[in-house]
């Protein structure tokens, strides 16, 4: 069971329990219509708005004292939490957990709370218990539980990633582990679901750990739900072709997230479907712990390095981490991946040897021979069942000045100094002081009136770019994958040009 797949928004309500909360199954007739929507999404569960009373039975109590707050769902497969106001003071933390204790959610602190709101990671299971631990009695806090996520089980979304699909752990990564503890899985709320997508952790020209990420535009992480976005790290099996650990370790996330930059999608010209966010805020990165063992990836912006083989690392279907690898070389591609008139991405064409990708995969990244990543997901035709179909990466040398504004591009926050290099190698944590961190992004804000010069690194000024090389372009007519957020529509693609 994938419990990383999008929440379909309903119109259920929570009400009061004796004891906590319980949370009312959704209708068959609503679960039968979050079925039929999975022919293009990717449902498992229905998110349900408390009612007066029950916002009431949890004010009166909130986790607060040595007995927590029981959420009970009869039936869930799992359960999220929304908090619409979430602000604690300093020493205060908040922890959701199973009954059991095998699954635990934080501490929370005043550090996790983004725009006064909080979206908790799933606990699997039908009962979540809240702990609210306050520095003093009369502490003064904000904290309101607004919805909780349903999880039933989907018939049509419950299958685990496609079989050629390659565990990270197996021999195929062994020379890519620090690009692979670079790859997150992340969760968010996106309209009327709660999705998934994939991302990457990238190093900056300061190498100062300041946690920058890259996913996909079309993955739709903005200004507007950035707050929502939970990132998962380790997720991944022990072994290759190891047991499924059947959902992400919320002990292994943080929540929140702030929007810097992005390809603007809905841009008249071509566009490298990019979206670049920082963990926590600019005025308070929130740097992921050692525990975690992240790795800050490098990158390589030079337009003129055509990647001859390297990986792909995604979580395909919000399952865990898995890797494909490309021997032949990349070629640049133009291709409409139709989600608007306007969808036509910059991209990498990449064919894969061993592997594939699939929804969810979105946002991932893709690494040429130097481990330096090159592009970020945006769709393809690829799958267990086409493996000889063509996946296609936005280009990271198109969105490195893609147009001159700070959030229209990549350099004026991975190159906050304007040094104008155009390759970087990653670093890890090992060592280092996460208090070194000098807000990177902030920097780069303060620059906003006075970016870089332009060093070649992309087109800029949004033009769409000069006609890429010459190159095998892409586009036989097999179905297209939006690789991303639940959404399984069969996009048409096509090569507008070689």
């Amino acid at each position: 069971m994938r419990l990383l797949a999008p929440l379909i928004l309903g119109s259920g309500m929570a009400s009061a329990a004796a004891a906590g909360l319980q949370i009312a199954a959704p209708s068959a007739e609503a679960v039968a219509r979050a079925v039929r929507a999975s022919e293009t999404t990717h449902n498992f569960a229905l998110q349900q708005t408390l009612d007066a009373a029950a916002v009431a039975q949890w004010q009166a109590h909130r986790g607060v004292g040595a007995q927590p707050f029981e959420i009970f769902a009869p039936g869930a497969v799992g359960l999220s939490l929304y908090f619409d106001r979430y602000a604690l003071p300093d020493g205060a933390q908040l922890t959701v957990r199973n009954p059991s204790g095998t699954v635990v959610q934080g501490p929370y602190t005043n550090r996790q709370g983004r725009k006064d709101r909080l979206w908790t990671g799933l606990i699997p299971g039908e009962r979540a218990l809240v702990f609210l631990q306050l520095p003093s009695p009369d502490a003064d806090f904000k904290l309101n539980l607004a919805k909780v996520a349903y999880g039933f089980a989907n018939p049509r979304t419950t299958a685990k990633r496609g079989s050629c699909n390659i565990d990270a752990a197996c021999a195929q990564g062994n020379d890519w582990r620090d690009q692979i503890d670079s790859s997150v899985l992340l969760q968010y709320s996106s309209g009327a679901f709660l999705a998934s997508c994939s991302g990457t952790l990238l190093n900056n020209r300061r190498n100062d750990l300041t946690p920058y990420l890259l996913t996909a535009d079309h993955c739709l992480i903005n200004s507007g739900n950035d707050d929502s976005v939970v990132v998962y790290w380790q997720f991944q099996t022990a072994t290759c072709n190891g047991d499924d650990s059947g959902a992400p370790d919320p002990g292994m996330s943080q929540s929140g997230t702030e929007f810097l930059a992005d390809g603007f999608r809905s841009s008249p010209t071509p566009h490298p479907d990019f979206t670049l966010l920082i963990i926590g805020s600019i005025s308070q990165p929130d740097v992921p712990p050692a525990a975690f063992r992240p790795f800050w990836s490098g990158w390589d912006s030079r337009p003129d390095a055509v990647a001859s083989s390297g990986v792909g690392i995604h979580h395909p279907t919000g399952d865990e981490k898995s890797i494909s690898v490309f021997d032949s070389p990349v070629s640049a591609s133009l291709v409409d991946i139709g989600t608007t008139s306007a969808d036509n991405v910059l991209a990498w064409q990449v064919h894969w040897s061993q592997g594939t990708t699939e929804q969810g995969s979105s946002g991932s990244g893709l690494w040429n021979q130097e481990r330096r990543l090159v592009g970020q997901l945006a769709g393809g035709g690829a799958s267990c069942a086409a493996q000889q179909e063509p996946d296609y990466y936005g280009r990271l040398h198109e969105s490195w000045e893609w147009e001159a504004s700070p959030g229209r591009q990549l350099r004026i926050w991975l190159d906050p100094d304007c040094a104008g290099e155009l390759t970087l190698d990653g670093i890890a944590a090992s060592g280092r002081d996460p208090s070194f961190v000098r807000a990177g992004a902030a920097s780069a804000v303060r620059q906003a009136d006075s970016v870089c010069a332009p060093t070649g690194g992309g087109n800029g000024g949004g033009n769409g770019g000069e006609p890429p090389p010459s190159g095998s372009g892409g586009g036989s007519g097999a179905p297209f994958w939006l690789l991303g957020f639940g959404l399984l529509k069969r996009w048409r693609y096509r090569a507008l040009r070689d």
